[in-house]
């Protein structure tokens, strides 16, 4: 049976993205750091789905995080501050309102 992590550190972190992604129109995420140890976040908007992992400072990826991240197919994003986040966001959005 899988342990489920301790995300002390991570809530940190995640707690000011995930308020910022609330206020954002259009934006559907799902906090999973919790369950899996490959990646925090799902983030949707219309038309596409990120993986989202969330690092403060220079903390690097865990070695199952690299793995994961060379077999995944798609989006996986390193995330490490909340204009970061609105950022990556806004990209999508305008990617999907110029066509």
């Amino acid at each position: 049976m899988r342990r489920f992590r301790n995300t002390g550190r991570q809530d940190a972190a995640l707690g000011p993205i995930c308020k910022t992604l609330d206020k954002m129109p259009g934006v559907a995420y799902q906090r999973v750091g919790h369950i899996v140890d490959e990646y925090d976040l799902v983030v949707s908007v219309p038309g596409h789905n990120d993986l989202w992992e969330v690092k403060t400072g220079n903390a690097k990826l865990k070695d199952s995080q690299v793995r994961f991240q060379s077999r995944w197919l798609g989006p996986y994003i390193i995330i490490r501050s909340t204009a970061e986040a609105i950022d990556r966001i806004t990209e999508l959005q305008e990617k999907r309102y110029a066509g």
